[in-house]
């Protein structure tokens, strides 16, 4: 599919933890200037490198965040975290984007949303050296005091350190500083800093010019002062002189270092080439051009005898250095013979085997060097992950093959090495990168190499590799072939922390690798293991100490495991019957973190989420590492006025015990360490902070953890925060007191009550209760009244109460700005955001404003969106937010205790189902909606109004006296939402698709954009349905198409079903209407469901779609019928009889049903079951078949489970199946449903009501499917 200009293509849905890149891009969806809040400690400091794209924050180990860099009030450039150190963490500024963006005088560099805010404005800080005098010369900030620090080399070759302040003139700010003795030389470097008033620090580094070209790479290198501009030339061998390239000097967090610039060549580098660098230098007041000759130079490794040949120009003096995959490292200095020969032996200092490195360097003169390179070719096999990579000669064209034990070949992937002779493959077997099925690589199994195109394979049998940590001897062990060498590797994020050393594997096919003294081997650990095959080729795997946390609130497991390892997890009452269990599997990650988990909820067989137990034991196993633990109890009280947190545990005394508050309205946050004490007790003041922190205000609605470390084993347990949240617009209080608690929420008037409601908080202490009479009125609040909750036992003592605020919002369209009015009063604080319902191509997504506000008498303010357009970091774009429907604006008070009133406005907008007949849409909650259908001729052909529900959403069925009408093209659909008036024709927008050959065309407006969806498992207001949140993960692809001057489009949907898609999930297309109001219609495959026993077939079509059926049996036709498809896609068929008897469709029958471009032919398959309360169900159904059983009970619930099918088709569910301490029992059971798919996406049905279809919708399954309740009143 076209890949979209704005929105992401092809992304993977996964409900998994975001990482940092797709943090950034979450940060950035939402739009420049919403960060989320977070606690930055006293201490934490920004280092920042002008010029460059690499800033480090240090202080007091503040949490990763983002950083933004603003340049004329406009967000430029997000950078994400890197790397990270005890107290430090290192950002790359826009290093996802093809050119890092930099930071130079006058951006402010910010970390997102900290509180207190971390800025710092960079200054003008530049700095050079004249190498020919022996001179610093720059300039500061004026009158400023910097510091220089430099490495240089003297006239006499010594190198010396140059390190002491110097003044900026007060005027100009310039400096200079002369080198005592300098003979600076190429690659001579240093830089000058200045520390702001807050401590922040900002360096401007230089250097003495010093190239480096690669032979075969089509860039150079270069070090010089950042931020110099200038050109580069390339002229190649016996050709014209190259054109200059312009440049700017300067590093980023991708190069060696600051003053590092990287300049792409016209072609790679080839012996006789002239390469030259052109280079202003205006603070030394001349330029300078570096000219290099490429000379010819050769190297070759020789794993025989451990050493490295070559040739350079005679006499030349050459540097060798050889780099091991370890990272071993020697050099060696010669000088080339008369014949331009180079030997140089590394025999008892370097193992010149698989995977080594070469480079052969050569200095040309002006500064500059000239490498050539060379390795002993390396097959590397990361076996958990199914990812192939090695390093062959530069541009090889690779086939890499897998092959079963049999040696027949599986399947086959080509790709071409890079300049430097890596390659990488992910074994995919079908399906691209991210979401596919990855190759599982087995013992026995083989991987063939290739070389450009020789196909003479070599074969690299994949072994028996096993590895485990042991904890108490600090060392992994496991199981390899003899004679295979072994490495482990611990790892932190992507970076090996800790190495052992090189170990054989014996005789009996055991090692053990230590990593005692170099690093702590303790649950949680993980890293690599390398197994080197005698002929050094390698194989690696992931190891882990498996450590698990369990969140007591939830039931979620949390398991860290090796890659690629799957096991169960079960959850055990005291007696030991099972309760629930969790499936486990860690995911192939080949990008960040080696560190995998499995994150499960623990369900029944129901499905249903089970909550753990104090008493309750988890055992479980992940690949080959087993645990278990007990469920501790674990629980709390806050006392909010105190500032103090205590509770008690059954962990044993000395158990760690951390916890983590968070305010709600600042976003600052507290975390403190203790232990359990004798008897269980814990507790912590947040009031008397450890030395060298701030004290905390534990206030109403704040967040607090409790988390309980037994090694191991963590469990985690949110404690209720007395607080209330007060949503004006929803008429809605919202809050937590301690669980199970009742309470009476009570509204007020000058201290007389005026209306009571009973209360009581679920198991987590949480409440809800709409402030509404009993026909569904709001409560007249009005500022200065108060809604108190009072009840036994509530914290403080009395109840919490809250004074209702004044606060309004309110768009302006016409000039694109937002008014209100607040209440200020000391100690309040204010958030103001916005965001839309629907993408707008050329507008913000979103924004936070309360600190661009422009407040007037009264507590009233305006917003002026067209005055604080924001760049865009990945498009340089400048965007303003945009009042116009769909328009979204929260405001946000929290008062001095920490209570909220919450108010939201919308600029209503339409959901509109194409050919559909039903809409919905959103609006202020309570909004008045009145729609109708208008044809050419002015006659209202189908009138719909109801309400908005208390959330602003609202739905309405087209309905007319002759039935259901639908949204068609030519119709004009007009009303009023909520005062808010809508007139739009609807337009043409026809969607058909081939899913024989996966092609989509579409009829619409000429020259007009439509978004193309994968899946269609949306609903009606856009958002991800329960289908599609019920699946573990999901391929979703979005893409932006133009129709063509007729309006129509065409489009191959073969790359996005070889990406892992599913026919049966449906196609979505969409557009923005008239107005700006949402345009949607879907396509799906035909999917039927066939009812056993009755005379239905149910399944799913495109809406509106036609359906016919026959069925036959012993080759002669039986019956036949016809139907069509409403507009969510269903429909109901129901076959009549060609004869006299009634058809009732069994087993061996063949069902035909076509639509339009699809048809399917369907032998039913098997499916037949006996149900009674004694026996529960007992059944046969096809081969290993996933029967799925349904329950309806007496009292409505409908529980569905799995009971899977033997090799014999043999299924069953028994009263011993059912969970313990059940309050109901197979007597309840008023039916029995049982189904399983086949044949793809078709299902086959039976019920226990034998005989007795599901009851048809009317009008002959035209019918309107709408995905939610209508709220409101429906009128004809």
């Amino acid at each position: 599919m076209t890949p979209l200009p704005r929105a992401a293509s092809a992304r993977p849905h996964r409900r998994r933890p975001l990482g940092p890149l797709a943090l950034v891009l979450a940060v950035l969806a939402a739009g420049p200037g919403v960060p989320r809040p977070v606690a930055a400690q006293p201490g934490a400091r920004l280092h920042v490198t002008l010029e460059a794209n690499a800033v480090t924050l240090r202080g007091a180990d503040p949490e990763p965040d983002l950083l933004e860099v603003v340049r004329a009030g406009g967000v430029v450039a997000v950078g994400f975290p890197r790397a990270s150190r005890p107290g430090e963490v290192d950002y790359a500024i826009g290093g996802w984007r093809t050119e890092p963006a930099r930071v130079v005088a006058g951006d402010v560099v910010r970390l997102a949303g900290a509180v207190p805010a971390v800025a710092a404005t960079a200054p003008d800080l530049r700095a050079d050296i004249d190498a020919a005098a022996g001179r610093i010369v720059g300039i500061g900030p004026a009158g400023a005091e910097l510091q220089v620090r430099a490495k240089y080399h003297d006239v006499g070759g010594a190198v010396r350190a140059f390190d002491a302040p110097v003044l900026a003139d007060p005027g100009d700010g310039r400096f200079a500083v002369d080198l005592p003795g300098a003979g600076a030389v190429p690659g001579d470097r240093g830089d000058v800093a200045w520390v702001d008033a807050g401590g922040h620090a900002f360096h401007a580094p230089f250097a003495v010019f010093q190239g480096r070209i690669t032979l075969g790479e089509a860039r150079v290198a270069f070090d010089a002062a950042p931020g110099l501009a200038g050109h580069v030339a390339h002229t190649r061998a016996g050709s014209a002189a190259g054109q200059a390239r312009p440049l700017r000097a300067g590093g980023s967090a991708n190069t060696a270092r600051p003053s590092e610039t990287v300049a792409p060549l016209d072609a790679p580098a080839a012996a006789g080439d002239l390469v030259a660098v052109t280079l202003d230098h205006p603070l030394v007041g001349r330029g300078r051009t570096h000219t290099a000759q490429v000379p010819t130079l050769a190297l070759q490794l020789v794993p025989q005898n451990d050493t490295a040949i070559g040739r350079a120009p005679p006499g030349a003096a050459v540097t060798v250095t050889v780099r091991g995959p370890g990272g071993a490292e020697h050099t060696r200095r010669t000088v080339a013979a008369a014949d331009g020969g180079v030997a140089v032996d590394f025999v008892g200092v370097a193992d010149l085997d698989r995977g080594w490195r070469g480079a052969l360097t050569v200095e040309v003169g002006d500064g500059w060097a000239v490498t050539t390179e060379a390795l002993v070719g390396l097959v590397h096999v990361e076996a958990d992950v199914g990812v192939v990579w090695g390093d062959v000669h530069p541009g090889a064209a690779v086939t890499v093959s897998a092959h079963d034990a049999r040696g027949a070949e599986v399947q086959r992937w080509d790709t071409t090495a890079n300049d430097s002779g890596r390659f990488g493959v992910d074994l995919v077997v079908q399906g691209g990168r991210i979401q596919a099925e990855v190759l599982d690589l087995t013992p026995g199994m083989a991987i063939g190499i290739d070389l450009d195109h020789a196909r003479d394979p070599q074969l690299i049998e994949i072994p028996v590799v096993a590895a485990q940590p042991d904890i108490d001897r600090e060392s992994v062990a496991g199981a390899a072939p003899p004679g295979y060498r072994i490495v482990a590797e611990a790892m932190e994020g992507t970076r090996v922390v800790a190495r052992t050393a090189e170990v054989v594997v014996g005789v009996d096919g055991r090692f053990e690798a230590s990593l005692a003294g170099t690093y702590d081997v303790e649950p949680g650990a993980y890293g690599r293991l390398t197994a080197s095959r005698p002929d050094g080729h390698q194989l690696s795997l992931t190891w882990a100490a498996v450590d698990t946390r369990l969140d007591l609130d939830a039931g979620v497991l949390w398991v860290n495991a090796a890659t690629n390892r799957t096991g169960t997890a079960r959850l055990r009452s005291r007696d030991g019957v099972e309760r629930a269990a969790a499936a486990l599997a860690t995911r192939r990650q080949t990008t960040g973190s080696r560190r995998v988990t499995a994150v499960e909820p623990f369900r029944d067989r129901f499905g249903r989420a089970i909550v753990p137990a104090p008493g309750d034991t988890v055992d479980g196993m992940i690949g080959d590492a087993r645990f278990t633990f007990g469920v501790p109890r674990l629980e709390a009280a806050v006392h909010v006025g105190d500032d103090r947190v205590a509770g008690s545990t059954d962990a044993p005394a000395g158990t760690a015990v951390r916890l983590d508050a968070t305010d709600a309205a600042s976003g600052a946050r507290a975390v403190r360490a203790g232990v359990v004490a004798t008897g269980g007790a814990f507790a912590f003041d947040l009031a008397q902070p450890p030395a060298g922190e701030p004290a905390f205000d534990l206030r109403h609605n704040a967040q607090v953890t409790l988390r309980l470390d037994r090694r191991a084993e963590r469990f985690s347990r949110r404690v209720a925060v007395p607080g209330l949240v007060l949503d004006l617009g929803r008429a809605r209080l919202t809050g937590a007191l301690a669980p199970d608690a009742t309470a009476t929420v009570t509204w007020r008037r000058a201290g007389q009550p005026l209306v009571g409601v009973a209360i009581r908080a679920d198991a987590a202490g949480g409440f809800a209760v709409d402030l509404r009479h009993p026909d569904g009125r709001r409560f007249d609040l009005q500022p200065a009244d108060t809604i108190a909750v009072d009840g036994p036992g509530l914290t403080p003592a009395g109840g919490i109460a809250m004074a209702v605020p004044t606060l309004e919002l309110a768009f302006d369209r016409a000039a694109n700005a937002l008014h209100g009015r607040i209440g200020r009063r000391p100690g309040d604080r204010f958030r103001l955001e916005t965001k839309r319902l629907q993408p707008l191509p050329g507008t913000l997504a979103g924004g936070r404003w309360d600190d661009k506000l422009t407040w007037l008498d009264g507590g009233r303010f305006t917003i002026d969106f067209d005055a604080h357009p924001v760049v865009q970091p990945l498009t340089g774009e400048t965007q303003a937010f945009a009042a116009v429907t769909g328009a979204v604006a929260t405001g946000t008070l929290d008062d001095p205790d920490g209570q909220r009133a919450v108010l939201t406005r919308v600029l209503p907008m339409l959901h509109l189902q194409h050919d559909g007949g039903a809409a919905c849409g959103q609006a202020d909650p309570d909004a008045a909606v009145d729609l109708r259908l208008v044809d050419p001729a002015g006659r209202t052909v189908a009138h719909a109004r109801t309400q908005a529900a208390p959330d602003g959403r609202f739905q309405v069925r087209w309905a007319d006296a002759g039935g259901d009408a639908r949204l068609r093209e030519g119709l004009r659909l007009e009303g009023d939402l909520g005062g808010d008036a809508v007139s739009l024709e609807v337009p043409p927008m026809r969607v058909a698709v081939d899913w024989s050959a996966f092609s989509l065309v579409l009829h619409g407006l000429p020259r007009h954009t439509y978004r193309v969806r994968y899946p269609a498992l949306w609903d009606c207001w856009g958002e991800a349905t329960d289908a599609l949140r019920a699946l573990d993960a999901v391929y979703v692809a979005t893409g932006d198409h133009e129709t063509n001057a007729d309006g129509m489009l065409q489009e191959d949907l073969g790359p996005l079903f070889e990406q892992g898609a599913a026919p049966a999930q449906g196609i979505e297309v969409e557009t923005l209407a008239p107005g700006l109001h949402r345009l949607y219609t879907f396509a799906f495959p035909l999917q039927v469901e066939v009812h056993l026993g009755t005379a239905a077939v149910a399944g799913r079509a495109s809406p509106g779609h036609a359906i016919t059926g026959q069925m036959a049996r012993g080759g002669a036709p039986r019956a036949r019928g016809a139907a069509a498809a409403d507009s969510d896609g269903g429909f109901m068929l129901r076959l009549v009889p060609e004869g006299a008897a009634p058809p009732a469709i069994a087993a061996g029958d063949v069902l035909t049903v076509a639509t339009a471009g699809d048809a399917v032919r369907l032998e039913v398959p098997p499916l037949d079951f006996d149900f009674s309360a004694d026996t529960g169900v007992v059944g046969a159904a096809a081969p290993n078949a996933a029967v799925v059983l349904t329950f309806r009970l007496a009292d409505g619930r409908a529980l569905t489970t799995a009971a899977p099918g033997d090799a014999r088709g043999r299924f069953a569910f028994t009263p011993a199946d059912l969970p313990p301490r059940e309050a109901w029992t197979l007597a309840d059971v008023r039916s029995v449903r049982a189904a399983y798919g086949f044949a793809r996406h078709h299902r086959v049905v039976r019920d226990t009501r034998d005989g007795a279809a599901p009851a048809p919708p009317p009008d002959g399954g035209r019918a309107v499917y709408l995905p939610c309740a209508v709220w409101g009143r429906v009128s004809r």
